[in-house]
């Protein structure tokens, strides 16, 4: 079970709870409805692209070790900054897949001949 304290606000779904301060970083979801261990990909996805420092921590406390590398070998299509990406896989000294790799990539320019 994950226990958050402090006197910010939570949300709760079953025996999880989600800090409030990650609302900013979860911009596009209904954090009401996200649950912590059945939407943990998006979580760390998420906060290790886009959070800052404290949202970061959280999830190394709340997440493990290999919850986080199992995220970085299955990156989603199209989630990750190139530069988070690396700096995660390094840390984690994780190695995946040059297509796997890629894919997970946001394109941020359109290709000649992509249309």
């Amino acid at each position: 079970m994950v226990k958050q304290h402090g006197r910010h606000g939570v949300r709760k779904k079953g025996n999880a709870v989600l800090p409030e301060k990650l609302k900013g970083t979860l911009w596009s979801y209904d954090i009401s409805k996200i649950d912590i261990e059945r939407d943990k990909k998006i979580i760390i996805e998420n906060v290790l692209n886009h959070g800052t420092d404290d949202e970061i921590l959280w999830v190394l406390r709340v997440y493990s070790k290999e919850d986080i590398v199992s995220v970085l070998k299955n990156p989603s299509r199209g989630s990750w900054d190139r530069k988070s990406l690396n700096f995660w896989l390094f840390l984690f000294n994780v190695k995946i897949e040059r297509e796997k790799y890629e894919r997970a990539l946001r394109e941020v320019f359109v290709r000649a001949g992509s249309h």
